[in-house]
């Protein structure tokens, strides 16, 4: 016991937070960066963590995004270096709440432009505070909802035993007891035993309408949603999830994402950090291309038939490529274009093209590298292409 406190210590003591006087007299602790005066017209990410959790839960991604994102990645009332008295002289799910749109209006303008991320039972505050300042700002203020293996808007199996006890009870339970339930059911026991009973005091707290109601606000504004989970995640239940991932919005609104590996806990696994910062969009075939902005590739899920529609060629690959381009870049953007082995040929037929076509030169430069032949190396994709580029 004394090792794991001296741990919680050290580990505090090396990740130290900021803190912010809300307007009720408390303090709410948070992690903030604010990447350089370059690309600060990006939307701020605003991070809520789940029960038993807090900020470290996305230092990966905060890592990866910080150079072009701000962040906010908060220490919910209640866990982390953020007492539960933030929420005010009543701890619940709607203090909680209050507690943290406090704390965001006092840390952003409101025309600052930003993307709410939830994981777990934090998403649960995503979903409201989200779905309550779209009725209060513009349009133009939230971007976005991110929501990371989600609490969903009925309660899963494993909440059911905490959400049959009426809060009351659940005050009576000791911290202790509770805090061992939860390690027996595989959380982490690196957080003190009083964050489990305030994770799970906003949990029996929560009005399961009012969770609806913001879905369908949400769906209703047409936001951009982006849903992430890992198949083997052990608490979630995919058909409530399924059914979260569509109540905010229809299949042009919500992008949902699933993950072999990864767990409950996704967004600790650096392979989820990674792929984070991947982007997809949707061709005029209708498949997607995923493409990278700030970090090389890690995970790749453009298979071969999804992005170059039915036929796979050189020029179906090429052709694909080219739309995504146009689409991600405006015509007068420079770019330079490099290509790596057999990815130089596409390089040099969509540089040789941009710059046959585009009026002004904006084909600043291509790169291209050496392509060896090693015997076991190539999948039958790359020979296939390989074969079409030997025409050129």
């Amino acid at each position: 016991m004394m090792l794991r406190r001296l741990t919680l210590h050290v580990r505090r003591l090396s990740t130290a937070t900021q803190s912010l006087r809300l307007s009720n007299g408390q303090s709410i602790h948070f992690h903030r960066s604010t990447p350089p005066e370059s690309v600060i017209k990006a939307p701020t990410l605003v991070f809520f963590h789940g029960l038993g959790a807090s900020h470290q839960s996305f230092k990966y991604i905060a890592a990866r995004l910080a150079n072009t994102y701000p962040i906010i990645a908060f220490d919910m009332p209640g866990s982390g270096d953020s007492p539960a008295s933030a929420a005010g002289s009543e701890y619940n799910a709607h203090t909680v709440d209050q507690a943290l749109m406090d704390a965001i209006e006092n840390m952003c303008e409101a025309t600052t432009p930003r993307v709410y991320v939830g994981h777990s039972l934090g998403g649960h505050a995503a979903l409201r505070i989200t779905s309550n300042h779209l009725k209060k700002y513009n349009g133009q203020t939230v971007q976005g909802l991110v929501l990371l293996a989600t609490a969903a808007l009925k309660p899963y199996r494993v909440m059911q035993p905490f959400v049959s006890i009426p809060p009351q009870i659940t005050g009576l339970i000791p911290t202790p007891f509770m805090a061992k339930v939860f390690h027996k059911i595989g959380f982490s026991d690196q957080h003190a035993d009083i964050e489990y009973k305030n994770g799970v005091m906003r949990l029996v707290t929560t009005d399961w309408q009012v969770l609806r109601d913001a879905a369908d606000t949400i769906a209703m504004k047409k936001l951009q949603c982006l849903c992430i989970s890992a198949k083997d995640d052990p608490f979630l239940y995919f058909k409530y999830w399924d059914e979260l991932c569509h109540a905010v919005g229809n299949d042009q609104d919500i992008k949902i994402i699933s993950y072999d590996h990864g767990a409950h806990n996704i967004p600790k696994t650096r392979q989820f950090a990674c792929s984070w910062v991947e982007q997809s969009m949707r061709l005029s075939n209708g498949q997607l291309i995923h493409f990278h902005r700030l970090t090389p590739p890690d995970i790749y899920i453009t298979n071969c038939r999804l992005g170059v529609g039915n036929e796979y060629t050189a020029h179906t690959v090429d052709r694909a490529l080219m739309e995504a381009i146009e689409s991600i870049c405006e015509d007068s953007t420079p770019r330079v274009y490099v290509g790596h082995s057999l990815g130089g040929y596409a390089a040099l037929r969509i540089t040789a093209n941009h710059l046959k076509n585009m009026t002004t030169k904006l084909s600043k430069g291509c790169v291209t590298g050496n392509y060896s032949f090693k015997a076991g190396t190539m999948s039958c994709s790359d020979l296939y292409r390989t074969h079409q580029y030997s025409q050129l």
